[in-house]
């Protein structure tokens, strides 16, 4: 008997089926998993790395190296904000070419271009004016990561396992800022700051180089996938990822629940990106702990939420398949109860603000942040399969568009580095919360909306496809 029949479009093969947990990345649909989760790790600590390196940058902080820059709180909020700028220009370009051309070349050679500025970062810079234009180029590449890495797991990923492999390929953000945290103190204060931007481009440049050797776009391109897998994944997916089908812009732009999921977004952005670029000045002004121990202190909150964010996929699928829960009730519970909680965490670090009470609190709200990604960021592919990239494209621009004040506000109102200030950043960013969890429970959907609707000959092609791989499955052809 042929080994696709025991192939269908919802069973991996009984090969596959018998595999044990650790063997799994034995599956070349798992190793690109495994290589786009660790290019996102790489791709963010060169992102995250100023976030540590500007305290020994504009303090003489470290043993190696004397203050080299005189830029007051607002310039380093300015500063810091850039890559938010380039990455907003990037976001929807990076959508459109996932769309027509080969996503993971284009992947790789952005990732190369950003690794390339990163090490270049301390030779070119020289005031505050080439940082902020620095940072913005490195932004626009490294921000292109994300889209053309959904497009690419959306062309490797069998249906019912789209969400889990989106949010493990994902789970390197929150690593990015457990290494960056802790590595870049210690390089900082041991080998001068110049060397955490040599060493993270260095990094970036070495994981291009095996991405655009060893890995493709398609599992149709791919030399070292097995004919079984290949045929499994194909089969699942059917015409899911076809390119050419026509955009609907103006739908999109109409459309509530595309909308809610944006204010989902920006909501979580602007949390994110606070903590990412100022949590270790946070420690350093209110508890004055020196260099190393804020990148340590900084990358506490970090160490779990990479795991909550793998298993928050699982959960969620496993509490729609139970039956109970409908789709759209398990996206607001992902989403909404982590907002609120967020809310109520960030009132109380106000009230209870000491290393370790600061340390649990906003580990908590990371934990709460990776738990909605299986409510929000799965829900575009709810509402529009067939658009995932170009809507995460248009989302993460206007997230990031108006996400990157986030940094700035901070700047604004943390002036002197006062206890005070910070508890109105706090109060700032509790409100922001609780407002995008409400509007969410009250505008999200998870249907397929009509402007997305597969046309006719790709969903009778697509049906086609299940049938015979049913019939299979069944063992009704024999060879």
């Amino acid at each position: 008997m042929n080994s696709t029949n025991n192939l269908s479009a919802d069973n991996p093969s009984q090969e596959e089926q018998k595999l044990k947990l650790w063997k799994l990345w034995l599956l070349r649909r798992y190793s690109v998993c495994f290589m786009l989760g660790l290019g996102v790790l790489i791709s963010f600590i060169m992102r995250l790395n100023l976030s540590i390196a500007i305290i020994p940058m504009t303090s003489n902080s470290t043993k190696n190296d004397l203050p080299d820059f005189d830029w007051n709180s607002s310039e380093q909020g300015i500063i810091l904000s850039a890559i938010f700028v380039g990455q907003l220009l990037s976001q929807l370009p990076a959508g459109i070419f996932a769309n027509r051309c080969n996503g993971a070349r284009i992947l790789g050679f952005s990732n190369t271009i950003s690794s390339i500025i990163s090490v270049l970062t301390p030779v070119i810079v020289f005031n505050f004016y080439t940082m902020v234009g620095v940072r913005i180029l490195q932004g626009f590449f490294a921000g292109m990561f994300l889209p053309l890495q959904m497009s690419v797991i959306a062309k490797w990923s069998p249906v019912n396992e789209r969400a889990k492999m989106t949010l493990f390929s994902n789970t390197g953000y929150y690593f990015a800022s457990v290494v960056t945290f802790s590595l870049s103190g210690i390089i900082s204060d041991y080998l001068g700051w110049r060397n955490v931007f040599y060493i993270s481009g260095l990094v970036g440049l070495t994981w291009s180089l095996f991405w655009l050797i060893f890995y493709d776009e398609t599992p149709q391109k791919d030399k070292r996938i097995t004919e079984v897998e290949r045929q499994y994944i194909v089969n699942s997916l059917g015409n899911q990822s076809k390119r050419g089908i026509k955009i609907p812009w103006l739908a999109i732009f109409k459309s509530v629940p595309f909308w809610s999921i944006i204010v989902a977004i920006l909501t979580q952005s602007w949390i994110l990106f606070a903590l990412n670029t100022h949590m270790p000045t946070f420690f350093s002004q209110t508890m004055n702990i020196q260099t190393t121990k804020t990148g340590f202190y900084s990358s506490i909150p970090y160490l779990i939420n990479g795991t909550v964010a793998m298993i928050s996929g699982i959960l969620s699928d496993r509490l729609i398949s139970t039956r109970y829960f409908t789709t759209v009730q398990v996206r607001k519970l992902f989403t909404c109860v982590p907002a609120f909680v967020v809310t109520l965490l960030l009132v109380c670090l106000n009230f209870w603000m000491s290393p370790v009470l600061s340390i649990v609190i906003l580990t908590l709200v990371l934990v709460c942040c990776a738990l909605a990604q299986a409510g929000y960021y799965v829900n575009f592919v709810d509402i529009a399969p067939q658009f995932t990239g170009i809507l995460l494209g248009i989302a993460f621009t206007i997230a990031i568009g108006l996400g990157a004040f986030s940094p700035t506000v901070i700047g604004m109102v943390v002036q002197h580095g006062t206890v005070e200030e910070w508890k109105v950043v706090f109060y700032i960013f509790a409100v922001v919360s609780f407002t995008g969890g409400l509007i969410y429970a009250l505008t999200a959907d998870a249907e397929v909306q009509q402007w997305a609707n597969i046309p006719k000959d790709v969903e009778s092609n697509t049906i086609v496809v299940k049938e015979i791989a049913k019939m299979l499955d069944d063992n009704k052809y024999q060879t």
